[in-house]
């Protein structure tokens, strides 16, 4: 063999052999030396070099997409490392062949032993490197997995060898440590947007480094900065998509680019012609990983390419029909390096696909000639996971978890209602449109499930009357919401549908809604007797959500009538029933309307507990709306206690957020607002105040909570002095006999409170013992009696 290792064939490798020395005859091959710099992955070569110079670790696999460069990455880590490996670095590329019984003869080769008749390969590569202290690099490897046993036989026998592979599928292979690369960050930790100013992301770092090799003066500017990030973005920080895209900078502007980047495989073409082919375009680097899948594994990855943004086991397997050998196929994907597992989903197994990989299985998909029918079928799959979920939503314990889960598959309910809509299925689009109803409200989409809605029911929908009803009910719920003008005629169409199909709990929440309009209308009679249909269906029903928001809408009518103590009692009978339906969404709404009264009769230590809880509630309901009013309510208290910067702030955010939601809030509480600014005095001038609403506004939503947190927590001690302390009560006892009148365990009394278990226990103890009780319930009903709950 006179050839160099690197320029080795598939016709020479099948020459006879020969024996091949125990010592080489010439160099090994070196490692390769690119031309381009290495951009963003200084944590990975960290990552990798203390793997190298740990002895425990002998095998270290880099797995990734293609394109995510696995290779570039291994040669950075190799010439780093030769200091470490005494006896040398070999690097051997396995992309030429194409069989498993060339592997350990290429290998061979790449070390420089020349052959001879008769002699293994294998053995003479073990005999050559067996008292060696040497790093063998082996570069794309997934098509030779049957060869991974051979690897594994000569780290058994070469005690000081350290194998470093690069490959699209991990090796499973015993002692394998198998690093994962993930794409480049689209954006800069800190920086949400990336905006200009910020240091570039990775991706948009290698886009522009790229870039500037093809048109040299090409630089990040505040012009094209938008488009650059949202460039790298669509191919999913893809270092392999980002070359080829910046190459177009040529004689592309970063707009016209983004422009055409809906089809993502046609345009990025045109790799350096030095390059093998499978890099030379994108179409190509993601066929190599197709083709070696099994024709099963192809035709599931076809097929969950018409998820967006993800899916579950569950999803996967109502489309792919192949539940026992699903979870095979789901992991063999994995490790394949198409898909991977989310770990930021904490609720379902879920997995997700490049956006590139996804094109791509679409189009492998329409080749077959099944898109059609896969789309379909995965938008019936939605329109039936959100009528499951559409119930539990409105009421009980669990709304919270299938709100979570329709809100992380936004994207595929997106996409059912687009096609459903683009195939002509009006049923189908009215049951899903109105199913997703809670989504819709309580997640503050509001605007877009009135567009889809409000097209759903226009187009008909009349062979799904219950799915109508509940579009009618919900659109005129969301109308209320945004503008305060709903229509009373769905509504009465919603109860005329409803009690044909005998739903009382639906028909009780259709009368809830009329009754409610009627009272913000100034008709108190009408308002009244609709509540009663209202109580009426609802107590036959079981609905004890009706029943709670017949009492939240009575506390709410006696408010305006000037009755506070009826009011009070109303919206606790309330509360009560929603705490023990578990409906967290209506516990808040009591809570800020608490708040409200309490602020307005002067309470203020008990309006402060109540903003509070309902700011505790917040990580749990995600309800924006609900955050505005109670940004309002503590707003309201700031400038009662003085903190005029601080409620100015609060109002920007509070403002900030309903116009970004199109909410609007009710004329009370901006008269709340005017007249408590009205009782402060004011800031030092109106250029200090706008100054602090333009800082509130800008604030993201968990500093909006924090800061109303803090603030409710200081006001709270101040008005700490003038709480009343019967039988000698210290102020953490007052706490904790607050909790206990709310039902709280002493599980969530300590996490309310910052304490521990124990600590609740012993205060629970010494609260007995003041006011001589011996029950938790004896202590709750004393503080409701003492009007400390």
């Amino acid at each position: 063999m006179n050839q160099r290792p690197e320029s080795t064939t598939n016709q020479q490798l099948s020459s006879p052999l020969r024996t091949i020395p125990t010592r080489p005859s010439r160099p090994w091959a070196r490692i390769p030396s690119p031309v381009t710099s290495l951009v963003g992955r200084d944590a990975d070569i960290e990552t990798i070099l203390s793997l190298l110079r740990d002895p425990e670790v002998r095998h270290i696999t880099l797995s990734g997409p293609g394109g995510v460069g696995k290779t570039r990455l291994a040669i950075e880590a190799a010439k780093a490392s030769p200091g470490h490996f005494a006896d040398g670095v070999a690097f051997v590329s396995l992309a030429v062949i194409h069989a498993e019984n060339h592997f350990s003869r290429t290998v061979a080769a790449a070390l420089g032993l020349i052959e001879r008749p008769g002699e293994d390969p294998a053995e003479a590569v073990e005999h050559l490197l067996a008292q060696k202290r040497f790093l063998l690099v082996l570069d794309n490897f997934e098509h030779l997995i049957g060869a991974a046993s051979q690897v594994t036989r000569w780290l058994q026998a070469c005690q000081s060898l350290t194998v470093l592979v690069t490959s699209r599928a991990s090796l499973r292979s015993t002692g394998e440590h198998l690093i994962t690369l993930a794409p480049l960050a689209t954006t800069s930790a800190g920086h949400p947007l990336d905006r200009p100013g910020a240091s570039p992301a990775p991706a948009v770092r290698l886009f522009v480094d790229r870039a500037a090799s093809v048109a040299p003066g090409f630089r990040l500017t505040d012009t094209n900065h938008d488009a650059v990030t949202a460039i790298c973005t669509r191919l999913d920080g893809l270092p392999l998509a980002i070359e080829l895209a910046a190459a177009r900078m040529q004689h592309l502007s970063p707009q016209a680019l983004l422009d055409r980047l809906d089809r993502r495989l046609p345009l990025l073409t045109g790799g350096p012609a030095d390059q093998p082919p499978r890099l030379q375009t994108l179409q190509n680097a993601i066929g190599w990983s197709y083709d070696l899948l099994t024709p099963v594994e192809q035709d599931h990855l076809r097929k969950i390419g018409v998820f967006v943004g993800g899916f579950t086991l569950e999803a996967a397997e109502a489309l792919c029909n192949n539940g026992s050998e699903l979870l095979d196929i789901i992991g063999a994907l994995v490790s394949k390096s198409l898909i991977w597992r989310d770990q930021t989903s904490e609720q379902d197994c879920r997995y997700q696909m490049l956006e590139t990989v996804r094109e791509f299985a679409l189009d492998r998909l329409e080749e077959s000639g099944e898109l059609v029918s896969l789309r379909t079928a995965h938008a019936m799959y939605f329109v039936q996971l959100a009528e499951q979920a559409d119930e539990a939503i409105w009421g009980g314990p669990n709304h919270v978890y299938w709100l979570d889960r329709l809100e992380a598959e936004l994207p595929n309910l997106r996409a059912g209602l687009s096609w459903l809509e683009t195939t002509g299925d009006d049923t189908g689009l009215i049951r899903l449109a109105a199913a997703l109803g809670g989504l819709w409200r309580f997640r503050s989409h509001r605007i877009e499930g009135r567009e889809w809605l409000t097209k759903a029911l226009a187009l008909g929908g009349h062979a799904a009357p219950a799915a109508r009803a509940t579009a009618l009910v919900k659109v005129t719920t969301i109308d209320w919401d945004l503008s305060g003008s709903p229509r009373t005629d769905y509504l009465l169409e919603a109860i005329q549908i409803r009690r044909t199909l005998g739903d009382d709990r639906g028909v009780g929440r259709a009368f809830l809604n009329l009754s409610t309009i009627a009272a913000s209308c100034g008709d108190v009679d009408a308002s009244a007797r609709l509540a009663a249909e209202a109580r009426t269906h609802s107590e036959r029903a079981g609905d004890l959500t009706g029943l709670a928001r017949v009492q939240l809408d009575a506390g709410r009518s006696a408010v305006t009538r000037g009755n506070p103590c009826e009011a009070r009692e109303r919206l606790q009978e309330s509360l009560a029933l929603y705490r023990q339906d578990g409906f967290q969404f209506g516990m808040s709404n009591v809570l800020v309307t608490l708040g409200n009264l309490e602020f307005d009769l002067g309470n203020n230590a008990a309006a402060t507990d109540h903003f509070r809880e309902c700011l505790e509630l917040w990580p749990t309901t995600q309800s924006k709306e609900c955050l505005v009013d109670c940004l309002v309510g503590t707003a309201c208290l700031a400038w009662r206690y003085r903190r005029a910067k601080d409620a100015a702030m609060l109002l920007g955010a509070a403002k900030s957020l309903s116009a970004q939601l199109g909410y609007v809030m009710p004329p009370a509480q901006t008269e709340r607002v005017n007249q408590a600014i009205g009782e402060c005095p004011s800031l030092q001038s109106m250029e200090d105040f706008a100054t602090s609403l333009s800082d509130g506004a800008s604030w993201p939503l968990d500093q909006m909570r924090a800061v109303a947190s803090q603030l409710l927590a200081e006001m709270s001690l101040a008005s700490a002095g003038a709480r009343k302390r019967p039988n000698g009560l210290t102020s953490r006892e007052l706490d904790v006999v607050q909790l206990l009148a709310k039902g709280k365990s002493n599980r969530e009394i300590a996490q309310t409170l910052f304490v521990s278990q124990n600590t609740v226990i012993s205060h629970v103890r010494h609260v007995m013992a003041k006011i001589e009780l011996d029950s938790r319930a004896a202590v709750a009903a004393w503080a409701v009696r003492n009007g400390l709950d």
